[in-house]
């Protein structure tokens, strides 16, 4: 039989043995914590042409809750600063002299071609190294499932390789039309979301407005600010349906814009002030051209645009004179000249009116504040009531999406982003993983 003082020893084991199991049980918790994140899903829906200040309690409700709820950031664009070669720089982590989608209207000499912007193919997407997001989703994580819609270059194949589910982009003929368009998308996320076999744990969508409005209208003019609302509107009807079906909790959300936008007083129509015989240009009215001179012309048409420029406000480089901090010299898709407005000016070929004297355009220096674009983070692995006011670029956002998506980094892809800034804006403990 224990007398009490063999009961008391006893008793003493016992406590410090249940002290160990329960800090080695705090430290496996917070292992896993700090491991793995809380979000099952991940959804990146991206408003071209979204300016950050154009966020307000009034007119963006929804946004303004997901601002005040998540995180906050105004992300510079890369050069230029254009809807296709931004959107593929988000979704592969790549600058657009790696990627190759270096303009939205761009110029092939290897296949001596002009780019549809409805042109699907792998030859215009695929720089043979690029791996966007959605593809490595699926590639490096067994479990994953990648959903895609209307999002620029989703509906080529990369390597070989594309998303589980696919809508292509489609516009539409009215503002009631696009709203019941993007109540179908809503409904279609959530049942690849719940699906029994392939469930989609990474969604990424686009909406043109208010992009589309813009070009037409000057930022913050009536017309822009509805179409600022209409988006707010689509993203509250994701955000309800995510409500409905009990996934808004479990469920990182990314409210992104390719850039900003700038105010436009003037035109410059080349068609009417240069020998158009002497080069071929894109057909598109911008802030950037890519030029290419005639054989054998190419210091002629150097020197009729550089004295044109001694008059009006933009700039003309010679590919290899292109800013070093564009990051916009290494491809064959780059002109061998390029024009670069500033930003008030937009170049163009046979130019189209505008209703006013001022609208909106973008593509221009992508330092310039009036260029910045929309980051917005909400859900289970993101701060609350956060705003970054360190400088970040769009590449910046894929080892971001991959740390939410919990996948392992892959030595054999080298992308273009740094996750020293965007890892803020996670919970603190998710910002010690290196990408």
């Amino acid at each position: 039989m224990l007398n009490t003082r063999g009961i008391l020893v006893l008793i003493a084991i016992s406590v410090a043995v249940l002290s160990v199991v329960l800090v080695a049980t705090c430290l496996i918790l917070f292992e896993s914590e700090s491991s793995e994140p809380n979000g099952k899903y991940l959804i990146v829906v991206s408003l071209d042409g979204f300016r950050p200040d154009y966020i307000n309690e009034t007119i963006t409700p929804n946004l303004w809750k997901l601002k005040r709820e998540g995180s906050f950031g105004k992300m510079k664009p890369m050069f230029t600063s254009l809807t296709f070669p931004n959107h593929m720089s988000i979704a592969t982590g790549l600058h657009e002299e790696i990627h190759g989608v270096v303009s939205n209207t761009m110029y092939d000499p290897k296949y001596h071609e002009f780019f549809q912007k409805t042109n699907d193919s792998y030859l215009w997407w695929d720089s043979g190294y690029s791996r966007p997001i959605w593809v490595a989703n699926q590639i490096l994580s067994k479990k994953g499932h990648s959903a895609t819609i209307m999002w620029p270059g989703c509906m080529s194949t990369y390597s070989g390789y594309h998303s589980d589910y696919q809508i292509g982009f489609k516009s539409s003929s009215s503002e009631k039309e696009m709203i019941k368009t993007y109540e179908n998308h809503a409904k279609q996320i959530i049942e690849w979301m719940k699906d029994d076999q392939k469930p989609a744990n990474l969604v990424l969508m686009y909406l043109a407005e208010p992009d589309q409005t813009s070009h037409a209208y000057p930022p913050f003019s009536d017309e822009v600010w509805h179409a600022v609302g209409l988006a707010d509107q689509i993203v509250g009807i994701l955000l309800n349906k995510l409500i409905e079906n009990n996934l808004y909790k479990s469920t990182n959300l990314m409210v992104v814009s390719d850039h900003g936008m700038a105010t436009i007083n003037e035109s410059l129509d080349l068609s009417k002030t240069t020998d158009m015989s002497l080069y071929s240009v894109e057909k598109a009215s911008t802030a950037v051209l890519n030029v290419w001179p005639n054989e054998g012309k190419l210091d002629q048409v150097y020197e009729m645009f550089d004295k044109l420029a001694s008059e009006k406000p933009f700039k003309v480089y010679r590919r290899d004179e292109i800013p070093e901090r564009f990051r916009y010299r290494h491809h064959r898709r780059i002109g061998e000249l390029v024009l670069v407005a500033d930003d008030h000016l937009e170049l163009c070929v046979k130019c189209w009116t505008k209703p006013g004297k001022t609208w909106g355009n973008h593509g221009y220096d992508n330092d310039l504040m009036d260029l910045r674009a929309l980051f917005l983070g909400h859900g289970p692995d993101f701060q609350v009531d956060f705003e970054q006011n360190e400088s970040f670029y769009n590449v910046d956002l894929y080892p971001l999406m991959m740390r939410l998506t919990n996948l392992p980094r892959d030595p054999r892809y080298k992308h273009n982003g740094t996750f020293s800034v965007t890892k803020k804006f996670l919970r603190q403990s998710l910002q010690s993983y290196e990408y």
